[in-house]
């Protein structure tokens, strides 16, 4: 996951920086300050994504269902479901979208949170 990987690399970084008798030198609140902002950006929490056709904020779901994603977060458009919705995202064109209803707008948590972060 990128917000573990991301939680090594500042351990990392401060158990360098502490072996080089660097932080010492420093200012307690100069380094503090970097810090808290390193963690604030970690922790902070994931802005939903527009849906491409409404611009809308779309909604956060789990995957329920048994398998390798069971557990795993996704967006999905926040519109309620409109006719045609079991027709599937090959045979419903965005064009073809009534757009009173849920587009065919999809993305992973991990993909919007890599996004943000810039990693």
């Amino acid at each position: 996951d990128s917000d573990y990987q991301l939680a090594l690399e500042l351990s990392a970084s401060l158990e360098n920086l502490l072996s080089q008798g660097l932080l010492a030198s420093a200012t307690p609140s100069a380094s503090a300050s970097r810090s808290k902002a390193a963690w604030s950006q970690l922790m902070a929490p994931i802005q939903p994504p527009n849906c491409f056709v409404h611009g809308e904020p779309a909604k956060e779901n789990t995957v329920h269902k048994p398998g390798p994603n069971k557990g795993k977060t996704f967006f999905l458009c926040a519109r309620p479901v409109g006719p045609g919705y079991n027709k599937g995202r090959n045979e419903r064109l965005r064009e073809e979208v009534d757009h009173r209803y849920q587009c065919n707008f999809f993305k992973w948590r991990s993909d919007v949170r890599q996004r943000q972060t810039g990693s």
